[in-house]
Parts: structure tokens; C-alpha cells; sequence
């Protein structure tokens, strides 16, 4: 990089308000020698001057923000997610085995008590007139007269 005149030097925060890029983005460009960059002070500030800070804006924004290589990087990020899915469905199958069975016994005694125990409830709960009962709603004295209608 060719030394510029220090004059027309400019701190970070004056050249992040002309580019709209933080200071610290552009003290990392300054770091990396994609612009020029000067440390005032040992350790301390960096300056640099607005017309190199306008043209890196400005060649940034002519070129594409993806990589050569990003269709490859996308590629491969899917690749680990799939291995990743299929090292879970193995250890879940490895570990959890018997849990299909127990959930396969769960439903068989479920539907057994919905097909075959259910229907007798109904004679059982049945009050004397011999229809099923029905739930008691408020205001419905016909269940037992002998209750207050609220």
C-alpha cells in the first residue's frame, strides 16, 4: 500500500459514519491491508482516510458477496445434517428398541379397553329408567329432583 499524507487522516468512528460499517469492521479491513491504515498512538487508534474507505465500499458493492466455492459449502453443510439425522435414528433405534414394543402394547390395551370395557360402563353408570347416563348439566334437575336448580 502506498503511504498517504497523514492530513487526511480520519478515526474509525468517522469513517464507519461515511461508509455505514462499524469501526470495528473497519479497523479489521485495516488489519487485514484491504485498506489503508495507520495506528496514530502505539496500540491505541487506527486512522485511515475516506476516499480509501469510499473505494472499498464501492468495489464491494460491484462484487458478488457469495464465495467461488459456495455451492460446495452448501453441499456439504446438508451432507453433515443428513450423517447427523442418521446417527440420531441409530442411537434412537440402538437404545430405544423395546419402546415400540411397549408402545405397541400401550395401544393394543387402549383399544381393548375402548371396544370391549367402555360399552359396559354405559349399563353399569345406567340410571333406573334404563338409559345410559348422561352427563349432568347445571340446570337440569330431571337427573335427581331432589336437587336445587341453579
Amino acid at each position: 500500500m502506498a503511504i498517504k499524507k497523514s492530513n487526511s487522516l480520519i478515526n474509525l468512528k468517522e469513517a464507519a459514519r461515511i461508509s455505514g460499517y462499524s469501526s470495528d469492521y473497519i479497523g479489521q479491513l485495516i488489519r487485514q491491508g484491504k485498506i489503508f491504515g495507520e495506528q496514530v498512538y502505539v496500540n491505541v487508534a487506527w486512522m485511515t482516510t475516506a476516499e480509501e474507505v469510499l473505494k472499498y465500499k464501492a468495489q464491494a458493492d460491484k462484487e458478488p458477496v457469495l464465495p467461488a466455492n459456495f455451492f460446495w459449502e452448501k453441499i456439504a453443510a446438508g451432507q453433515r445434517i443428513f450423517l447427523l439425522q442418521i446417527r440420531l435414528l441409530k442411537f434412537f433405534f440402538r437404545n430405544f428398541a423395546y419402546a415400540y414394543f411397549l408402545l405397541a402394547i400401550l395401544l393394543i390395551i387402549t383399544m381393548f379397553l375402548g371396544f370391549f370395557i367402555a360399552p359396559f360402563t354405559q349399563v353399569i353408570l345406567a340410571d333406573k329408567g334404563g338409559r345410559p347416563a348422561a352427563p349432568a348439566v347445571l340446570g337440569e334437575s330431571e337427573i335427581n329432583p331432589d336437587l336445587p336448580v341453579y
